[in-house]
């Protein structure tokens, strides 16, 4: 997975600030009406990093209010978590701060509750920092990531996935697994190379969905309205539950061409 540091993921300015100000009215209130945010920091302050055992952990959860959130399966039997903090591109009344330190300003913390692991900032960021944070995670681990700004990107990981964002895209490449995501304002894509699934759901308030098979497109009848939906059933186990509010839906089963949701050798 590459990360683009310093460089805005979303060049048009006017595609985040009309997404947020729609997302306002989605969501009605909260961070996400806080600040208009354009994907970026406007410099990097700090960039703490942390490496924990994953022997006794089966599911990892993160949360931040605007940035991103990528996870991406690794070899072995650990977690390294990385978390970029940086001022972020505002305008508007803000509620907070982001401390413009060296590093060392912020820490990774962890917290073990029956091999549930959840990472979290010290001191927490405040509603005009971005945070970017970047997980290397054993692929059969269980994964909840949560943003009310921004995208989630989750690749190789098998043990089953929670995805939520407030206004922010979700795209996901599994071998196999669950995917429950959700997205407010924003686009949902999940490629799936799991040879079967028990259940598969999309689904949009505002928008389109679209559904491949081994690289063939899907037809359906559209509803009318600005929605879209599609669901389907088969012998497997995996079940697939991706909506959008207002954005468009997509799952690939089985394609050729992606083969990125391969997880590596353990």
């Amino acid at each position: 997975m590459t990360w683009k540091t310093g460089v805005p993921q979303r060049t048009d300015s006017r595609w985040w600030s009309g997404r947020h100000a729609l997302a306002c009215l989605v969501l009605l209130a909260g961070p996400a009406c806080a600040t208009t945010y354009y994907g970026t920091a406007e410099a990097w302050d700090t960039n703490p990093e942390r490496a924990m055992p994953a022997n006794r952990v089966g599911g990892i959860e993160v949360e931040a209010r605007q940035g991103d959130i990528g996870v991406e399966a690794a070899p072995g039997d650990s977690v390294l978590a990385t978390a970029r903090v940086g001022r972020a591109k505002t305008w508007g009344p803000v509620s907070g701060s982001c401390p413009e330190a060296a590093d060392g300003a912020f820490a990774i913390v962890s917290d073990l509750d029956h091999g549930h692991l959840t990472l979290s900032l010290e001191p927490e960021p405040g509603d005009e920092c971005v945070v970017r944070w970047e997980l290397r995670v054993p692929a059969r681990l269980a994964v909840t990531a949560r943003m009310t700004a921004g995208d989630i990107e989750v690749s190789g990981v098998r043990g089953g996935l929670q995805l939520r964002t407030g206004a922010g895209d979700v795209r996901v490449h599994v071998p196999e697994g669950d995917v429950f995501a959700r997205a407010q304002v924003g686009s949902v894509r999940v490629w799936s190379q799991a040879p079967s699934h028990r259940e598969a759901t999309l689904a949009t308030q505002v928008g389109d969905v679209e559904l491949t098979l081994e690289g063939h497109r899907f037809e359906h009848r559209k509803p009318a309205g600005a929605g879209d939906a599609l669901s389907l059933s088969g012998t497997g186990t995996d079940r697939l539950d991706l909506k959008s509010h207002v954005g468009d839906v997509f799952l690939a089963l089985r394609d050729p061409g992606e083969g990125r949701g391969d997880a590596p050798e353990r």
